[in-house]
């Protein structure tokens, strides 16, 4: 799928990430992380998950136009189990307060 529609997937739902077929590394997913007031972020932004750490992400321009993009969910550990096609339906909206439409 393509990123723009793999974001739209997690920018509203905790329990999910997206990342690339390619990468080597199985936890190497993104994920959306909203500030709380104990952040010192004021506003939502994504971070790269691995085996290494999390760190922010720093996309490159072939990520984004790639349209390989997959959407993954946790399982109770922590564990990036499934992958969802296009039609992944979230139910969820947690970070609603946070990220703001326009």
């Amino acid at each position: 799928m393509r990123f723009s529609k793999a974001f739209e997937t997690i920018r509203n739902n905790p329990n999910v990430a997206m990342r690339l077929p390619h990468w080597k590394d199985p936890m190497n997913v993104i994920k959306v992380q909203c500030p709380d007031k104990y952040s010192k972020m004021t506003h939502p932004y994504l971070y790269a998950e691995s085996s290494f750490g999390r760190v922010p992400w720093q996309n490159t321009v072939p990520e984004l136009f790639s349209e390989m993009w997959e959407v993954v969910a946790t399982n109770e550990d922590d564990e990036y189990v499934n992958t969802f096609a296009e039609d992944y339906e979230y139910d969820d909206n947690i970070y609603a307060d946070c990220i703001e439409e326009g």
